[in-house]
């Protein structure tokens, strides 16, 4: 059974973090670019940042479906 995008996804997201970044980072090279830092720096050194703040506990994620709730009740709301 091929799976669809959005399944692929959610199993994805289920992943522990490490495997997440793996994963990411073989998507991103299957797109032809390497060296994302090459690409834009600035937002290379902040998704390192980031990653980095997750790694040692002081930040947390969010289920993209949980954002995307928010920022649509936000946007009805007018906030």
């Amino acid at each position: 059974m091929i799976m669809t995008p959005d399944q692929i996804v959610e199993q994805a997201l289920a992943l522990p973090l490490d495997a997440r970044k793996k994963l990411a980072e073989k998507l991103l090279a299957s797109l032809g670019h390497e060296d994302w830092a090459e690409v834009d720096p600035s937002l290379a050194e902040e998704a390192e940042r980031r990653i980095d703040a997750l790694d040692r506990g002081e930040d947390r994620s969010h289920p993209a479906a949980d954002v995307i709730k928010d920022l649509l009740a936000r946007v009805k709301d007018g906030r």
